[in-house]
């Protein structure tokens, strides 16, 4: 019979006993027909594409806490330097109590005398055309005293964000400089959370810029088994404030969820976890977090998952989930994940990528493991061997020390990117291997494309130019599908140092053609016994263009146990000649005019603009070939705008910059105020407190919020919905005709008092009233408890919590028979333990209202009312009754 074992089919039998009703002739023929089974398997899996059936359901958890965090740019920032700083003593080493690989990597062994097919070895002479860095700055530095850095980054457009253990930090992308003055405790972002990801900061964090919808995502975990999730309200990382969340990942069984990775993708943030149970690597974890929801500040945000067992699905080791850049693909494309397996580690596998796909239905909460594609690299000529030094971390030579550095070569280094590439889904990957047998380390790149049958390679190759050791690779394409790789460099006489190299799409495959860069020579090793390197590093690319590359790597300048640093840097693949002599000049009202020299063989040109001189800058537009000049019509007035040009040549990637040149629009400033909208509604009975964090005036008038209630989550801002207006305060509680057990959905916009111009934020908060109309007591008297005088028994209520008294008690005899009810020896049909009302609209004439009592019509347009009520005591005390009384109000006729 035919079993699935780890997503693979393994024929095995039952030898028939002596009381076997088969014969000789039927059991021939069953040997034939598993035999032809077995064939048939093994073809399929030899021509690359596996085809799995549906893998395990998937497991849906809410969050643990929720919370809305303030902008880092409002908060005390030393105080946040000095957040839980971890008591690590000298050093520190993150996730130090399990062994980190599978047991059947520690078994490996490793080919003998073997020789990378597509190693790729220029000659030094050859390393010219390799763009050097064009920005460079300081990242972080060991603050805490722990191993290892773990440096990940992203651009955004104005910033860069670099996270390292345990420190996050906000630089501009034009200076370097620090946007929040200097590096901050990891978990102080979730300071307003509580909880564990407050109390624990405990490393392995991800960064991710959400181009689609231009926000960040940060993360990190907690030994306690959670992981943390914070993303930003709006674009500016600084000023925004963040939706924070915290979810128990331990899948339901108390597991460890090491070194989680996360993926953009246009469903989801999709996460990967090594699961360990104690020392003991149990599984993989794949998982993916509700972005829309977690976009919006929903606080029921889902974490869908499912475990993948290691003694049943053999291959489930590092996973990465694809990270998007560029373009989204077709709406519905399920999320991937990707890993590899060497053949050293045994089973019936060659050297093998696998590719299995996540899908994921919202509005069922459902999903499951779809598909696979199983990529047999040896069949296709490009087989490796990961088992650099045994995968002992003592691995990577360095000058000064016998101290040997972790080689990483046991996973898919981070990131999985994933580009919609001139219409093919691609994804490219990398790791580190042995490129002849002799633990020499190279860079194994891949392209993987999927055109229609599954992901296969297009081109892979091996990089190792020299006898110096490459290792911590990570990988990205452009726009133009230019390829950049960066990583460590190392040996006996080079200092653990960062270096990039790349290819353009025109080079021939399986090249990195432009040679290799040094982006920074350092000047020391590390000597601490743990070899702790890594455990990743990070190539993004910059939003705004799409096609220049950020880098973020660790180096030491100076030999030490773990006195680490960081370096970010970026750079654009040289792809023709950039435009001359732009200048730039006001033109009538809000616009700026622009002119340039034209650039020989330029197929287009685009236009970027900034707020300050040297950036960061956003495109504006992009001309033809033939034009040379540009009318900006957007320039606000009053404010002085910074422009450069670039030219294409034929690709999707454009030139370096052009000169800057500079103008003061005139005009009046018609900017809407920088406001990210409603923080929070949250439910008070019959009513609704509404919150938000001040916005800022781009201009020089003053800022006031107007509030739009709407009875649907889609409703349009209106002046038929607008509830209130002309608030200069960051709170309003709305208490307006509002109906029992009702949800009721907000929107906040705030308007800039000098030119009257509104933001348009679509910001959405809501909250259900209270399902039962309240029956309030306003005062009550109690005169068999209370001494006399009578007016020390009046009770006032304040009923919204502003500590006014609404209801204002008086001893005087006050009555008036429009607006109160009259009680005593004037109203001669009162009856003893009768409830009296007031109904609207009576005339005195039947029923209640013969009692002698008025009813109250509510004006339609009221949105304030003052009712007076009065009663009259005549005491009685020649019976066991007592007097005294109390008055309700209701909001419906109940």
């Amino acid at each position: 019979m035919s079993e699935r074992r780890g997503n693979r089919f393994v024929l095995t039998y039952e030898k028939p006993n002596s009381r076997s009703s088969l014969n000789r002739f039927e059991w021939q023929l069953w040997i034939v027909v598993a035999t032809v089974v077995a064939l048939m398997i093994a073809a399929t899996l030899l021509a690359g594409d596996g085809a799995a059936t549906p893998g395990p359901p998937l497991h849906a958890v809410r969050p643990v806490r929720t919370a809305v965090g303030r902008a880092l740019a409002s908060q005390d920032l030393a105080a946040f330097r000095r957040f839980h700083r971890s008591d690590l003593g000298a050093l520190g080493e993150i996730n130090e109590t399990n062994a980190e690989i599978p047991w059947r990597l520690r078994d490996a062994r490793a080919p003998r005398r073997f020789k990378d097919p597509v190693l790729q070895r220029n000659a030094l002479s050859e390393r010219t055309a390799m763009p050097s860095p064009s920005a460079g700055f300081a990242g972080n530095g060991n603050l805490y005293g722990v191993l290892p850095a773990d440096p990940t980054g992203a651009a955004g457009e104005r910033y860069y964000v670099q996270w390292t253990n345990l420190q996050i930090d906000i630089f501009d992308k034009a200076t370097g400089a620090s946007a929040i003055g200097g590096p901050i405790a990891g978990n102080a972002v979730w300071a307003p959370l509580g909880g564990d990801c407050a109390s624990n900061n405990d490393g392995d964090p991800v960064v991710l810029y959400d181009h689609l919808a231009h926000r960040w995502f940060l993360s990190q975990l907690t030994f306690t088994n959670h992981v943390c999730i914070a993303v930003s309200r709006g674009s500016d990382p600084v000023t925004s404030g963040w939706y924070l969340y915290d979810y128990l990942a331990d899948v339901g069984q108390g597991y460890f969820p090491d070194a989680p990775k996360y993926g953009l993708w246009p469903d989801g943030y999709y996460m990967s976890a090594n699961m360990f149970d104690g020392n003991n690597y149990a599984g993989a974890q794949v998982a993916v977090f509700e972005r829309s929801a977690m976009l919006a500040g929903d606080t029921g945000a889902r974490m869908l998952y499912v475990f993948l067992d290691y003694n049943s699905y053999d291959w489930a080791w590092a996973l990465l989930p694809a990270d998007l850049d560029g373009p989204a693909p077709p709406a519905g494309t399920p999320g991937h994940f990707a890993t590899f397996y060497d053949d050293a580690w045994g089973g019936s596998h060659s050297d093998e990528i696998w590719v299995i796909d996540l899908s994921v239905d919202w509005a069922t909460g459902s999903g499951s493991l779809s598909s696979n594609t199983v990529i047999d690299l040896t069949a296709a000529g490009y087989p490796f061997d990961s088992t650099l030094c045994g995968y002992d971390r003592d691995c990577i030579p360095q000058p000064g020390t016998s101290q040997g550095l972790d080689a990483l070569a046991s996973r898919l280094m981070y990131r999985l990117q994933y580009r919609y590439l001139g219409g093919t889904p691609t994804l490219v990957a990398t790791h580190a291997v042995d490129v002849d047998g002799s633990d020499h380390a190279g860079v194994r790149w891949y392209e993987l494309q999927d055109t229609g049958s599954g992901f296969g390679v297009v081109q892979a190759g091996s990089y190792a130019p020299d006898s110096d050791e490459r290792w911590a690779p990570s990988a990205a394409l452009d726009a133009a599908g230019d390829l950049a790789v960066g990583y460590s460099v190392s040996s006996g006489a080079t200092y653990p140092s960062i270096r990039w190299a790349g290819r353009l799409a025109s080079d021939p495959a399986g090249q990195l053609a432009q040679g290799e860069a040094t982006v920074l020579s350092a000047g020391g090793s590390q000597t601490d016994s743990s070899a702790r390197w890594g455990d990743y590093t990070t190539m993004s690319v910059d939003p705004v263009d799409d096609c220049t590359f950020w880098y973020t790597n660790e180096y030491y300048d100076a030999t030490s146990a773990s006195g680490w640093k960081t370096w970010i840097a970026s750079f654009k693949f040289n792809v023709g000649s950039a435009p001359t002599n732009l200048s730039a000049h006001a033109h009538g009202n809000n616009g700026v005019q622009l002119a340039w020299d034209a650039v020989s063989g330029a197929t287009g040109y685009a236009v970027y603009r900034g707020e300050k001189s040297g950036g960061p800058y956003v495109r504006l537009a992009t001309t033809g070939a033939g034009t040379t000049s540009y009318l900006d019509t957007t320039a606000e007035g009053h404010q002085t705008w910074y422009y450069v040009v670039t030219a294409f040549h034929g690709g999707a990637c454009d030139s370096a910059y052009s000169n800057e040149a500079a103008a003061t629009a005139g005009g009046a400033c018609d900017l809407p105020p920088l406001f990210d909208g409603v923080v929070s509604a949250i439910p008070d009975g019959c009513g609704v407190d509404l919150s938000w964090y001040p916005a800022t005036s781009q201009c020089t008038g003053s800022v006031t919020y107007a509030v739009y209630r709407g009875t649907g989550p889609s409703f349009t801002p209106s002046l038929s919905n607008r509830i209130a207006s002309g608030l200069r305060d960051t709170s309003y509680r709305d208490r307006s005709g509002l109906a029992t057990g009702t949800t009721y959905y907000y929107i906040v916009r705030a308007t800039d008092h000098g030119n009257g111009q509104e933001d348009g934020n679509a910001v959405v908060r809501h909250a259900a009233t209270s399902s039962t109309a309240p029956t309030v007591t306003l005062f009550a008297d109690d005169f068999d408890s209370v001494p006399t005088p009578h007016d020390h028994a009046w009770l006032s209520v304040d009923l919204d919590g502003d500590g006014n008294h609404e209801w204002v008690v008086s001893s005087a005899r006050a009555n008036n028979g429009q607006y109160a009810a009259h009680f005593g020896s004037n109203a001669p049909n009162y009856k003893p333990n009768q409830d009296d009302r007031l109904v609207a609209g009576c005339d005195g004439s039947t029923g209640e209202c013969a009692h002698g009592m008025n009813g109250i019509v509510l004006p339609a347009s009221a949105t304030s009312i003052t009712l007076t009520y009065s009663q009259w005591y005549r005491f009685r005390t020649n019976d066991a009754r007592r007097d005294g009384g109390f008055l309700e109000y209701s909001t419906t006729s109940a």
